[in-house]
C-alpha cells in the first residue's frame, strides 16, 4: 500500500500546481492534529493541506505561499490525480493474415 497522493492545486491566479504527498506529509498533519490520518475520513480541508504541505516541503511553492492561511484564501480548488496507468506486460496477439477472396457473385474481386 502506498501512501503517497498525486495531487493538482489550482490557485486564484491561474496556476497549476502538480505535487505529491507522501508519509513525511501525513505525518506532519498528524503531528499538527493530534490524531491518525489513517483513520480519519479525507476531507477537502485534509487534502489541501496535504497538498500544500507537499509543495512547500518540495520547493514548489514559497514566499507568500508558504503558510497555509495565505494558501487557503487563493487556492480554488485541489483534486487528486491518478498515476499513469504502467504498460500491459502481455504481449500483443499476432494478427490473422487476411485472405484473398476468389472471384464470386459476393465478391469484390474482378470477374475474369
Amino acid at each position: 500500500m502506498s501512501l503517497a497522493q498525486k495531487v493538482k492545486l489550482v490557485l486564484d491566479d491561474g496556476r497549476e500546481i502538480e505535487t505529491t504527498y507522501d508519509g513525511r506529509d501525513l505525518r506532519a498533519w498528524e503531528a499538527a492534529n493530534k490524531k491518525s490520518a489513517l483513520v480519519e475520513s479525507m476531507s477537502l480541508s485534509m487534502l489541501t493541506w496535504l497538498g500544500h504541505h507537499a509543495a512547500v516541503r518540495r520547493g514548489e511553492l514559497n514566499g507568500d505561499l508558504s503558510t497555509y492561511p495565505a494558501f487557503d484564501k487563493v487556492c480554488l480548488s485541489v483534486e487528486g490525480m491518478r498515476d499513469e496507468e504502467p504498460p500491459d506486460p502481455t504481449p500483443a496477439k499476432p494478427r490473422s493474415k487476411a485472405s484473398r477472396k476468389t472471384a464470386g457473385a459476393d465478391s469484390s474481386a474482378p470477374s475474369p
